[in-house]
């Protein structure tokens, strides 16, 4: 039969914070795999975060920096950590619907703990985390306390919890099998001798409880039957909560070196510390699990704990068990533990130990993968359900009549053409859904659109509050808090840049150690010095279109243009929708007519007697600029007078090297330029007072150009390369050339159409039928009927 395949959100242990700290323990140990070999095991990664150490990959069968797809219950899903990862893994909607969806549950104490949590935003994102816990089915908490809590919170029943306990370390359990004179050599290391210490191993964390420990052991340092028996202290505490623990010690009676901050050890080196202690003391006001406790009992030390309930599922010896609160109670019951004689001690030891062995790794494993294998050989003997968001607990969302949508996309003022598309989109689809759209722009400072909400990018995307969440994918720095989002919870990408090459290059600083892992991960070999000039000199040379994680992180990925559709299919086997490329009509028939035309040129200070020529948008070496120039100095070779104009922003560097070229081809006078940005008002001037348009790209991969459809759109007789023409499905006034660029032949387009007389002429059938076919009604439309 084949292996049924188990993908495990993984982002935990690629975290510094956790990997190694209780959760990543945890985790990893429940990811081994089960020796009967029943399933395909696959770590589901972030790309945001450092790689997953070797000995976690190893855990698994595969390793993917994306989410599953379409599962559509062929595969089961386990989240290892919802409360410190989001839990969208589980809820984006190109997920699917998966066999089981499985999640291990750790405890509740930000919700249970008074003031845990800091700030009013903290408790919403957690109260987000816990609202997400309804995606999954199947729950593993790590203890019979945290199950119940779960229950009472959640409302989950009994029969989706399975309760694992933690597993413990076997270097713990084989303490007791080490010899006496090795585990002395092991504390005197330390400076301790057998029996003649209270160990305590906690954290900075408040709730550890450290002050009520101190106070204990400094009190009964201060007895004459405890004859100066110093206090251990495990855990990483900082310099400053050092000396407040060690006064406070002072303070009750210890002396100054009669508490000891232990370094960071080795698991066996703090297994002989609990055995060879007089007690290990654990005094948590309150625990999810509790390591120290089973780790000390496991390794021969008698545990002292307090009274919270995760404690009392762990030890039930009266007499070990204090007050949370009362340093006195604790304090009386380590005296009466300090006069046990060997006998007394060793029938103590022998009840805490009664079921220990439960907490062996394979223990907590077989708990694990008995109820998962139980639960996925249920659920596939039973009918499949009908939606990904149905749930064995909490009502199931409502479907609405208006659909609602979400837009994470760059937005007015911001400077993009792809803020200003989708404006337009957005104020089309307003007309027919509810639209949200998440950005970074405030909405004092946008341009008014009613019945829109903004909204941060920089928050998490509640996906599962709309019908589609839609990412816009360009090529600038405006993209990069919606490419997060994409690339981390997915959802439908609209991508409007034929590669990303560029705006990896530039937002990583070059040709730093992230941008060439990146390069690796996705063409498969390591990037020379040599490489990058070739690219940047010529992106027609590119191994790859750097796509490859936006494809493999969207659920649905629409494009504009049909070449680039063909690329993706080609490049990566995923079958884009695509949707043709929209443009507002930008002016009336009015405007268009000739005597309001020659207003605008006295206006922008036309000449009447020379060809004015056009080439709009951001000026730079893959745009033809050079070969725009050279293409005017073939006219006044044939003696036809024009000028120029670059309506567009340009580096500065780069005008230099344009002026160059001018005076190269002695044109240096008819060549004119607007600076680093070009206003919208003078962009939309010279759309209705330029002769011609010339629109180049050097770079294909099937991608469309904005500034073309806009002349389309304003009926400019324009010259463009075929793979422009092609892409926005271009109408005849529209003249094209190879993609290899000439500038004799776009001068010789530019002849012929100016003795045709085409430059007159704006208005016609032809272009009004491009309107209608690429208005914003009909691409918001497209994208309605796509839901």
């Amino acid at each position: 039969m084949e292996k049924h395949s188990i993908f495990f959100d993984a982002r935990c242990l690629q975290d510094p914070n956790y990997q190694y700290r209780g959760v990543g323990r945890h985790s990893s140990s429940i990811c081994v795999r089960p020796p009967e070999g029943n399933y395909f095991s696959v770590a589901c990664c972030s790309r945001d975060l450092p790689p997953l150490p070797p000995e976690y990959a190893a855990l698994f069968d595969r390793v993917m920096f994306r989410f599953p797809r379409d599962l559509d219950r062929t595969a089961s899903i386990v989240s290892l950590s919802p409360m410190t990862d989001s839990t969208d893994f589980a809820a984006k909607p190109h997920v699917g619907t998966p066999l089981v969806r499985a999640s291990l549950i750790y405890d509740f104490i930000p919700w249970d703990h008074y003031g845990y949590l800091g700030s009013k935003d903290a408790i919403d994102d957690y109260c987000r985390q816990i609202d997400g816990l309804r995606d999954f089915d199947l729950f593993f908490p790590i203890s019979e306390y945290s199950g119940r809590r779960l229950a009472d919170i959640c409302k989950v029943p009994s029969g989706s919890i399975a309760v694992t306990g933690v597993g413990v370390h076997d270097d713990f359990y084989s303490a007791c099998t080490v010899g006496d004179d090795r585990a002395a050599a092991i504390l005197r290391t330390f400076g301790l001798e057998p029996g003649r210490y209270i160990a305590f191993v906690g954290g900075g964390d408040p709730r550890k409880n450290a002050d009520l420990v101190v106070e204990m052991a400094g009190r009964y340092a201060a007895t004459a039957e405890a004859d100066a028996v110093p206090l251990v202290v495990g855990g990483q505490y900082p310099f400053v909560m050092r000396e407040a623990l060690t006064a406070r010690y002072r303070d009750c009676g210890g002396r100054s070196d009669g508490i000891i901050f232990l370094p960071h050890i080795l698991d066996a080196d703090l297994a002989a510390i609990y055995r060879g202690s007089l007690a290990t003391v654990v005094a948590s006001l309150i625990e999810g699990f509790s390591l120290p406790v089973v780790e000390a009992i496991a390794a021969g030390s008698i545990a002292l704990v307090s009274d919270c309930e995760a404690h009392l599922e762990l030890v039930s010896t009266p007499e070990a068990i204090f007050s949370r609160t009362d340093a006195g109670d604790a304090l009386a019951k380590l005296t009466s533990i300090a006069r046990l004689d060997a006998a007394g001690r060793r029938r103590l030891l022998a009840r805490q130990r009664t079921h220990i062995d439960r907490f062996r790794p394979s223990a907590v494993g077989d708990r694990f993968w008995s109820a998962l294998g139980t639960a996925i050989e249920t659920s596939r003997r039973t009918a499949p359900r009908t939606s990904a968001t149905t749930s064995t607990f909490g009502p199931a969302p409502l479907r609405r009549a208006r659909p609602r949508l979400a837009f994470a996309t760059p937005w007015p003022p911001q400077r993009s053409g792809v803020a200003a598309y989708s404006f337009s989109t957005v104020k089309a689809l307003s007309r027919h859904a509810d639209v949200d759209v998440y950005c970074e722009v405030t909405p004092k400072d946008a341009p008014p659109l009613p019945g829109v909400r903004l909204l941060p990018v920089a928050e998490r995307i509640d996906q599962r509050q709309y019908d589609r969440t839609y990412f816009v994918i360009g090529n600038s720095h405006f993209h990069t808090p919606i490419l997060k989002q994409l690339l981390e919870n997915g959802g439908s990408a609209i991508i409007h840049d034929s590669r990303l090459f560029e705006y990896y290059y530039t937002t990583m600083g070059g040709r730093t150690p992230a941008f060439c892992r990146l390069a690796q991960r996705l063409f498969g070999r390591e990037v020379s010095e040599q490489d990058l000039q070739l690219w940047l000199g010529d992106q027609r040379t590119l191994p790859d279109l750097f796509l490859g994680d936006v494809i493999d992180s969207a659920a649905d990925i629409i494009v504009h243009h049909p070449g680039f559709m063909q690329e993706i299919v080609t490049r990566y086997r995923r079958q884009p929708l695509y949707i043709p490329f929209a443009t507002s009509p930008l002016f009336e028939d009015r405007e268009l007519e000739p005597d309001a035309r020659r207003a605008v040129r006295s206006e922008l200070g036309l000449s009447a007697n020379r060809l004015s020529l056009a080439t709009f948008g951001s000026v730079s070496p893959l745009k033809g600029a050079t070969e725009c120039i050279f293409a005017l100095g073939e006219l006044h070779d044939w003696n036809i007078p024009a000028d120029l104009y670059f309506v567009g922003g340009l580096d500065p560097d780069f005008k230099d090297k344009l002026v160059r070229d001018a005076e190269f081809c002695g044109v240096e006078r008819a060549v004119h330029f607007f600076g680093d940005y070009a206003p919208d008002d003078l962009y939309r001037k010279f759309l209705l007072a330029a002769d011609c348009g010339i629109q180049l790209r050097k770079i294909g991969f099937g991608q469309g150009s904005g500034a073309v459809a806009e002349c389309a759109m304003a009926g400019l007789p324009t010259v463009t390369n075929n793979g422009i023409a092609a892409s926005i499905e271009a109408p005849d006034y529209i003249r094209r050339i190879p993609d290899i660029l000439s500038p004799p032949l776009i001068a010789e387009q530019i002849l012929e159409m100016h003795g045709q007389g085409a430059f007159e002429k704006r208005i016609s059938d032809v272009r009004n039928s491009y309107i209608e076919k690429h208005s914003f009604e009909k691409y918001a439309k497209s994208l309605l009927d796509s839901i």
